[in-house]
């Protein structure tokens, strides 16, 4: 089994130790906008994405690890319901 591959944007947030009221207001994006890209059900969060990049974060290197993240979760629940 791998190790989970954490969640992009919760490690940018973890090392800013905001809480989502306050980093959603720093990516200019709403709370709800943020908790659905932090528990990666949207495809590809382009507002949160977009506000990253307005603090300096490569959004397609973002883009690339969330694809990943979300990848690996999806891949772990289908192993998961195979059992």
């Amino acid at each position: 089994m791998s190790v989970p591959r954490p969640n992009p944007i919760s490690a940018i947030q973890d090392r800013y130790g905001l809480s989502d009221v306050d980093f959603a207001q720093a990516l200019d994006v709403s709370v709800i906008t943020l908790r659905t890209a932090k528990t990666g059900r949207a495809v590809a969060p382009r507002a949160v994405l977009d506000g990253l990049a307005a603090l300096g974060y490569d959004p397609e290197d973002l883009r690339e690890e969330y694809t990943a993240f979300r990848l690996q979760a999806r891949e772990s629940l289908l192993a998961a319901l195979d059992r």
